[in-house]
């Protein structure tokens, strides 16, 4: 977001503005929910936060290189495109505390019309939508990172590991720990 000569989102606006099919990744260390809002509504295709794990930067460099052939309807302007810049927005701040009506801020919606969207595209409503790409992360991070468990339930937004290990246990029929050590295992 800070650049030497411009900020990130006149740079953005320039590159879409010469080749509006390009995916952008906006990376800062300087992020509010409202530059995060900000870089999506001038249509950043992802964005990450820093510091970052270079997991996450790899994910989110591959999923940008390989999204125009896998989802070519996903940039248009209609429902589709809509709830998959809504999906992205998600995504990219999966840890953050995101609502509903950012989400649709940044896709120009009211949040009532795009939660229906939401559920009639994906079969899943925005919160549940939400929980599972948390719960993925939780999956990612408890098998790659050695952070422990209280500090994943943090890194996650949860106030307290209890609440989080409830959670993960309740949606992965499993305990952290537990899955933890299965998927090192596997390694």
């Amino acid at each position: 977001m800070q650049l030497p000569d411009m900020d990130g989102i006149t740079a953005l606006g320039k590159i879409k503005a010469m080749a509006p099919e390009k995916r952008v990744i906006i990376m800062t260390g300087f992020s509010t929910k409202d530059v995060a809002i900000h870089a999506l509504t001038a249509r950043a295709d992802n964005y990450i936060e820093k510091p970052f794990e270079l997991q996450a930067m790899r994910a989110a460099i591959e999923k940008e290189l390989s999204f125009n052939r896998t989802c070519p309807a996903c940039s248009a302007t209609d429902s589709d495109g809509k709830v998959a810049h809504a999906r992205r927005f998600l995504e990219a701040n999966a840890l953050g505390k995101v609502t509903l009506e950012d989400a649709a801020k940044a896709v120009f919606l009211a949040p009532k019309y795009l939660s229906r969207l939401f559920r009639q595209k994906t079969g899943m409503s925005f919160s549940q939508y939400k929980l599972k790409i948390k719960m993925d992360l939780a999956r990612r991070l408890l098998v790659s990172s050695g952070d422990s468990i209280k500090q994943i339930s943090l890194k996650l937004g949860y106030a307290n590991a209890v609440s989080f290990i409830r959670q993960f246990e309740n949606i992965v029929k499993t305990r952290p720990s537990s899955y933890r050590s299965r998927g090192r295992k596997r390694s």
